[in-house]
């Protein structure tokens, strides 16, 4: 909340505007914060979804291995 003010300030000093232009600024900053929140949640998600599909993925990988292993190694055995 500091540097939102912080920058609000910047902006009234810079443009000298009135306290309804203020508000007008400071509520397209707090849109455009709710904005970043909102995608910086969104990608979060994402992240967690994807590293929680990766290792299902690689869990499946490494079974249907182990599984393709287990039986070349039985083929091996009864080949003998």
């Amino acid at each position: 909340m500091t540097l939102v003010k912080d920058v609000l300030d910047v902006v009234v000093n810079l443009v000298g505007t009135t306290k309804y232009e203020e508000m007008i600024v400071m509520g397209i900053i707090f849109i455009v914060r709710d904005i970043y929140t909102k995608v910086n949640e969104a990608f979060s998600l994402i992240y967690s979804t994807w590293k929680e599909d990766l290792t299902k993925i690689r869990l499946v990988w490494l079974q249907t291995i182990r599984k393709h292993f287990s039986g070349l190694c039985q083929s091996l055995i009864s080949a003998e």
